[in-house]
């Protein structure tokens, strides 16, 4: 997503700086944002994408298509609980001093 948001200010012809005063924000913010060291909330991506000239539902509709039909594991914290589930009630028995089971 950074890389996109990236190339959007740079296909609008406008330095960090530039957005950055437009957003309201410093210009190591949106550094960070680029390089993928600071998260950006919905709102925030829409007024980026608006300060560039672009309309935020297709530049999301964009960033979706490049996504593989199926979801990353990491975003299925259910399947990754059921797997821990097991280890976690064994620390904790071990924690309050009862041992394993």
């Amino acid at each position: 997503m950074q890389l996109a948001l990236a190339s959007l200010r740079k296909q609008a012809g406008l330095s960090q700086a530039l957005l950055a005063e437009r957003l309201g924000l410093g210009q190591s913010f949106v550094s960070k944002i680029e390089r993928g060291e600071a998260y950006i909330e919905l709102t925030l991506f829409t007024d980026w994408c608006r300060a560039c000239g672009a309309k935020p539902g297709a530049v999301l509709d964009g960033l979706l298509a490049q996504l593989p039909d199926q979801p990353h594991p990491v975003l299925r914290p259910s399947a990754v609980l059921k797997d821990e589930l097991p280890s976690l009630a064994s620390a904790q028995t071990e924690i309050q001093g009862h041992g394993p089971r």
